[in-house]
């Protein structure tokens, strides 16, 4: 068994909360239990906690007797888990370290930080960001950043020059799949009465905005059930120049003041999905209501089985699409691009460059080419990428008798999509538990 110290500034606040007081943090102890502990095939953690701000021995909540003896020979492990704020601006803040704490763990050579935003990913200016600061603080090597970045190994070890150390950890491909496989969301449904395309959207992004605008112009929302219920409206303050970096990817400024009052109607039209209309899940406020039908504490919003059952096609807005702007690396494979394959749908990906690419790599996934063109995903110009993926959409509504046909004719290699993702997202947990081990033995 592998013994993994942890230590903490407070016996009950989480790390970070002392010099951040209004941002959110998470405690990275409930990461190691839920992600790579519990449920972990090669051998668990044995998890000892150690409280930095009492020297002399205290009293845990669970009445287990905790003290600060440290053993030069074993490593320690200063974890932060920010919910709202970015790496570059913890980075601002001595990653969140109070000072007596941050001078004991400059003083301890065997003493680590691990900052773990599991479910984002990291940019090129937070790992120079974080590596610059890391260097300040003569924390060299002793800084380690897991995101859901699939570039984030490379990008410390290259724009970070080695300084402090990235892994990708792939907790959102576990998570989704140990979520979905607590719903009863049934066999494979060959015959289906919904529209020919599901596309579901949260948050008002630029790239599921100008989608949105672009389908409703070309007339494609016949054959698409989409839906678009934001938590917020950011940026209201000056509405025709937000409209103007919105929809930025598909329409010239003055298109944009030209056509100003259609877009803002687009930009604050709440819209639900078909089958969603069914269960009333919009209350006052926009807010969730009746969220699910079979496990409302799993989810914060809607995961109805019928919304992805009844379409064939999930054109899969992701939360990152920009990739020719500011970041140039940057592959964030989130939930969104799991379920479909957890639904027994074909899915096709508005997301950054190489995305597909990374799927196919990473998960052996039949992505289906012998029915779409993925060639979307070799353009890395944002603009040109939409608009393939825009024109590719066109062409499956034009041949949807043939969509509908390949799919009863290709159900086994739809099913076995599902089955590679159960096995690979099991895999990669696997090989995250093994990292960490090694971290805390090497």
């Amino acid at each position: 068994m592998t013994e993994l110290n942890l230590l903490h500034t407070h016996l009950v606040e989480e790390n970070g909360t002392e010099v951040l007081p209004s941002c959110n943090f998470m405690n990275f102890k409930n990461l190691i239990i839920h992600y790579l502990h519990q449920y972990a095939t090669i051998g668990p953690f044995d998890i000892k906690e150690h409280f930095m701000r009492n020297k002399t021995k205290v009293e845990h909540v669970h009445n287990k007797s905790l003290d600060y003896n440290i053993d030069s020979n074993k490593k320690y492990f200063y974890g932060i888990c920010p919910q709202n704020l970015t790496f570059s601006t913890l980075a601002k803040f001595n990653f969140g370290i109070p000072k007596d704490t941050l001078q004991d763990i400059q003083n301890n050579k065997n003493f680590f930080v691990i900052i773990t935003m599991e479910h984002e990913p990291i940019h090129e200016e937070d790992v120079i960001e974080v590596s610059k600061k890391a260097k300040e603080l003569g924390l060299e090597n002793r800084v380690l950043c897991l995101s859901n970045n699939a570039y984030t190994k490379d990008l410390f070890e290259t724009i970070g020059n080695g300084i402090s150390i990235g892994y990708k950890i792939n907790f959102l491909d576990w998570s989704t799949r140990h979520i979905l496989t607590n719903l009863e969301i049934g066999d494979i449904q060959e015959n289906k009465s919904g529209k020919l395309f599901l596309c579901r959207n949260r948050n008002a992004k630029p790239h599921r905005l100008s989608l949105i605008y672009k389908l409703l112009k070309k007339g494609y929302m016949n054959e698409i059930n989409y839906s678009y219920v934001p938590e917020f409206f950011p940026n209201n303050v000056n509405m025709l120049g937000d409209m103007k970096m919105v929809y930025s990817l598909v329409l010239s400024e003055e298109e944009v003041e030209e056509q100003f009052e259609e877009i803002q109607e687009i930009y604050q039209r709440i819209k639900i999905d078909d089958i969603e209309k069914e269960y009333n899940i919009i209350g006052e406020g926009n807010i969730f209501q009746n969220s699910h039908i079979q496990n409302r504490r799993l989810f914060r919003v809607p995961e109805i089985p019928s919304s992805f059952h009844e379409s064939y096609l999930n054109i899969v807005t992701e939360s990152c699409f920009e990739s020719n702007k500011r970041h140039k690396k940057i592959i964030h494979p989130s939930e969104k691009s799991f379920r479909p394959y957890m639904y027994y749908q074909i899915p096709l990906f508005v997301a950054t460059y190489n995305h597909v690419k990374y799927l196919r790599e990473t998960y052996n996934f039949d992505m289906f080419d012998d029915l779409i063109n993925h060639s979307y995903d070799d353009e890395f110009d944002d603009k040109k990428r939409l608009s393939l993926i825009i024109d590719e959409i066109g062409r499956l509504i034009e041949n949807k008798d043939k969509v509908n046909e390949f799919y009863k004719n290709n159900v086994s290699r739809i099913k076995k999509n599902r089955e590679i993702f159960l096995k690979i997202s099991q895999e990669l947990r696997e090989k995250d538990v093994m990292f960490l081990k090694e971290l805390i033995n090497g």
